[in-house]
């Protein structure tokens, strides 16, 4: 077998052991211990596994750790499905795709210097107030104008090469099309109050 590749089991290969270990656990109310998988085991694994193909007692033991009677996997299969179509209909509910991004939590992130570190999705990012500075005063994004009274138009603040900038540009181009901007004599504060 090559290094790193899964074999996969037939369909139905430890079912020998899972019924007899489920039949245990109804009849007793409670898993078997390590003596009785040893005792089933020297008894029955020849006869279930006759390929050679036989797992070890130690194999068998960590398969069985993991088993629950049919009605334990039978309720956690219910309360999942129940729980995803709570989460589907919550998501029709409100509007937002199951599977967007602004319907899952925000993620944790590890930092460089192992501290956790919040990355928030941009529709979950605060709302930011868009404006040209020197130029014109824009609405934010939430529609509140940040300057109401219309005032002469200030020219541009050139860069060395004698025209504005291409976010200047950019800007002041968006801001054209839109219309929802008014004209300001002053350079907006640094930081506005929200």
């Amino acid at each position: 077998m090559p290094r790193g590749r899964v074999v996969r089991r037939d369909a139905n290969w430890w079912a020998p052991l899972n019924t007899a270990y489920r039949q245990f656990m109804k009849a007793n109310g409670a898993k078997p211990d390590r003596a009785w998988l040893e005792s089933w085991f020297e008894q029955h694994a020849a006869a279930t596994w006759p390929n050679g193909d036989q797992p070890s007692v130690q194999h068998a033991w960590d398969h069985c750790k993991c088993l629950r009677t049919l009605d334990q996997a039978r309720d956690y299969f219910r309360q999942y499905r129940a729980r995803k179509k709570d989460e589907r209909e919550a998501h029709r509910d409100d509007g937002t795709p199951a599977g967007s991004a602004s319907s899952q939590p925000p993620r944790m992130h590890t930092s460089h210097d192992g501290s956790a570190v919040e990355v928030r999705v941009p529709s979950q990012a605060p709302e930011r107030r868009v404006s040209v500075s020197g130029r014109r005063r824009c609405r934010s994004t939430n529609g509140s104008t940040l300057d109401e009274e219309p005032s002469p138009q200030v020219p541009a603040i050139e860069t060395s090469g004698g025209k504005p900038s291409r976010p200047q540009r950019m800007a002041s181009r968006r801001s054209q099309r839109s219309g929802s901007c008014t004209t300001a004599t002053e350079q907006e504060p640094a930081a506005h109050g929200s």
